[in-house]
């Protein structure tokens, strides 16, 4: 988009309705999710988009501690947490051993770690250093825009909210983190169908 000094051109009418149309399809979900916490049981009998007769805050107090989501919450942070630092630790060292260091059958392990083809369940661990790799790599200038969910959402957002001073959406590269997974995905399935061909000569 073109940007002049002291001017900001925006999306067009129809794209801004587009854009407006999905922003409500994505944030409609989470004010029926909203709604239906504050019911009570005869409340949500009634069908999932009446009105309650008044809002059931306690709801929020019974899930806490009749539903015990206060012990569920901790102990998903108490996963989470190391789980995400080892993988990111991992991911890093594995990423400078297949980029700096010589080993022995290095291009078979690359390949058995990416396609995750091995009982141990190493596709996830192989997917993450994927990830980080594409971040420390272009994530700087692209935002870690590798699909649409991490890139479409945010630039919708920020077409559409008034925010003072900002710059350009940038329209231009919009259709990259679309259609780069779906042709990615693809090419990567055809791959998978013939990386199994040509193992024994990866292996040699």
């Amino acid at each position: 988009m073109a940007i002049r000094a002291g001017t900001l051109s925006g999306p067009s009418l129809p794209l801004r309705a587009i854009l407006w149309l999905f922003a409500l399809l994505t944030v409609f979900p989470f004010g029926l999710l909203l709604l239906t916490s504050l019911k009570s049981q005869p409340d949500l009998l009634r069908g999932a988009f009446t009105l309650p007769d008044r809002p059931h805050f306690e709801n929020f107090v019974s899930a806490w501690v009749d539903g015990h989501f206060g012990t569920y919450f901790l102990n998903s942070i108490l996963v989470v947490v190391p789980v995400v630092a080892v993988s990111v630790a991992l991911g890093f060292l594995s990423g400078f051993a297949f980029a700096f260091l010589t080993l022995p059958f290095k291009r078979t392990l690359f390949v058995i770690l990416t396609f995750g083809g091995t009982p141990s369940g190493l596709g996830p661990l192989a997917v993450a250093l994927l990830v980080v790799g594409i971040g420390v790599s272009i994530g700087g200038p692209t935002g870690y825009a590798i699909n649409p969910a991490r890139d479409l959402g945010p630039r919708i957002a920020h077409a559409i909210l008034p925010i003072k001073g900002k710059g350009s959406s940038d329209w231009a590269y919009s259709w990259i983190p679309v259609v780069g997974p779906l042709v990615g995905g693809t090419l990567a399935g055809l791959v998978a169908l013939w990386v199994p061909a040509i193992m024994p000569s990866v292996a040699g």
